[in-house]
């Protein structure tokens, strides 16, 4: 149980952690989207 648990944990972890550029670059275009 711990075990699944853990990895559970880990799976939403890594998928913060891979979202954080996409929502980076994101962000970076609604700034230039701003500016024009």
């Amino acid at each position: 149980m711990t075990k699944k648990r853990n990895s559970g944990k880990l799976g939403i972890f890594l998928a913060i952690v891979s979202a954080i550029p996409a929502i980076l670059a994101i962000f970076r275009a609604v700034k230039d989207a701003k500016r024009e």
